[in-house]
């Protein structure tokens, strides 16, 4: 469990960690999503395999958590066993591979189809302080994939001004933001 402590409190507070940028930006949004149950995985990740792995590991858990939580709002039950079985597997050396941990995954990775069918159906409240973080954290991702460019998401005009820019985006009188099916990329 020692060895452990320094992944753990990166993963709790990755702002004040000593893992380079994208890592903390990916437990960044691990936070912001509320979702704690790749962390096991991600602990025995960092005692197992090689950094990049972990890296990418790190990141591919993002992608699975946005698309089942986020966007599926699935139960985190199965997640959670998911994750717990290739924990254990990475620590017990059955998994020792990025490859091998990202196919174990795979039970929890929401489809092209299923995502976009997802994201078509997709309400989120904005008026909700972690919803509304959400929301904003989906326009900038979106606003980078049209333009390219990194914005401050954390600023209500930026939210102003994204919905104007990516158009079909539209919110109900009961404060939920819509997304239009097929219109934008996968991730």
């Amino acid at each position: 469990m020692d060895e452990d402590i320094d992944t753990y409190l990166a993963l709790h507070q990755p702002a004040v960690s000593q893992w380079d940028a994208d890592w903390q930006r990916s437990a960044q949004e691990l936070l912001l999503f509320s979702v704690r149950q790749p962390y096991p995985m991600l602990m025995a990740a960092k005692r197992r395999l090689s950094d990049a792995d972990l890296g990418e590991l790190l990141r591919a858990s993002v992608v699975i958590s946005f698309r089942y939580n986020v966007i599926g709002s699935l139960h985190p039950g199965d997640q959670e066993r998911v994750y717990n079985t290739v924990a254990l597997a990475i620590h017990q050396g059955a998994i020792t591979t990025l490859a091998e941990a990202i196919n174990a995954l795979r039970p929890i990775y929401r489809s092209d189809a299923a995502f976009r069918a997802d994201f078509a159906e997709a309400a989120l409240k904005t008026t909700h302080g972690r919803k509304a973080r959400i929301v904003r954290y989906i326009l900038g991702r979106l606003e980078k994939q049209v333009s390219g460019q990194d914005f401050d998401t954390a600023s209500a005009l930026y939210t102003i001004i994204a919905r104007k820019r990516l158009g079909s985006v539209r919110q109900s009188r009961s404060g939920k933001l819509h997304f239009p099916a097929g219109q934008y990329g996968s991730d």
